[in-house]
């Protein structure tokens, strides 16, 4: 097996996952794409820094570290793509080849670029597992049942969301949806949830069933706790195998502080505590 790629966006975990990765003995080659910030910040790690639309370059570089596999990490501005003076003349080739610019389209297309060098694009979930918990409770303050209710109503809830393509989360009180969320994220959706609704409301985030597994990992750390503690939530619940908690210690601390539960559900879990489906 050759050495893991990363291309590295901006956010907090792309800090945790190369950490996660050194601790594991890996030295994954980095590809900056964020103007630099990764490398300066990140001084031990060994990369170099390309615009998104340097397709040619990146593969290049990739090619001759003997890199085989790639892993997506962070998010990159998708507005980076049309400054059309910045594409290389692979990158450009690409873009004309699609019949949208989505971001499911742009990806797939990234996928097939690589695989044409032989390098495969590998799921978060597959590398980062550590940060995958499983179905349970998770830490906070303890669960009563009209939270447990609220969790269970927000969890089917945010499926239907889901299934239209909208957003992760959904905001939730007295097994009422106060908020959806949309472009505007996450932090926004809980903070007009709790602007709506007041103190005690429920936030769930589950994963889209047609997002890629391989992108666009539903994903909550410390700044969600702390916009939760802002409008003074109740409870954190996200999908169980399919959520990404970035570090789940500091989390427990600030939910604890805060007075949150922090929960990992799906139907089995919700299930065995007689929480049907409504």
């Amino acid at each position: 097996m050759g050495r893991l790629g990363i291309i590295a966006g901006q956010g907090e975990i792309v800090d945790l996952a190369l950490e996660l990765l050194r601790r594991r003995g890996e030295s994954p080659f980095v590809v900056d794409v964020t103007g630099g910030e990764v490398l300066d910040r990140l001084a031990w790690v060994e990369g170099g820094v390309f615009g998104v639309g340097q397709v040619g370059g990146i593969i290049k570089a990739l090619k001759e570290r003997q890199v085989d596999r790639v892993l997506f990490v962070g998010k990159v501005d998708k507005r980076l793509i049309y400054r059309r003076k910045r594409l290389d003349l692979r990158a450009a080739r690409v873009l004309l080849s699609l019949s949208d610019f989505s971001d499911d389209s742009i990806l797939n297309a990234a996928i097939k670029e690589l695989a044409k060098e032989g390098i495969k694009v590998v799921g978060q979930k597959e590398v980062l597992a550590e940060m995958v918990p499983g179905p349970g409770i998770l830490g906070g303050v303890p669960v009563n049942d009209n939270v447990m209710a609220d969790v269970a109503f927000g969890f089917h809830m945010a499926r239907q969301v889901g299934d239209l393509g909208i957003g992760q989360t959904v905001v939730v009180k007295g097994r009422c949806v106060v908020a959806v969320e949309a472009v505007e994220g996450t932090d926004e959706a809980i903070r007009r949830g709790g602007e709506l609704a007041g103190p005690g409301v429920v936030v769930v985030k589950v994963k889209r069933p047609s997002q890629s597994p391989l992108l666009d990992v539903p994903t909550v750390g410390l700044k969600t706790i702390e916009m939760m503690k802002e409008v003074k939530a109740r409870a954190l619940a996200v999908e169980a195998g399919e959520t990404l908690v970035l570090g789940l210690e500091d989390m427990v601390k600030g939910a604890e502080m805060a007075g949150i539960s922090l929960l990992a559900v799906n139907e089995e879990f919700l299930g065995e505590r007689g929480l049907k489906q409504r």
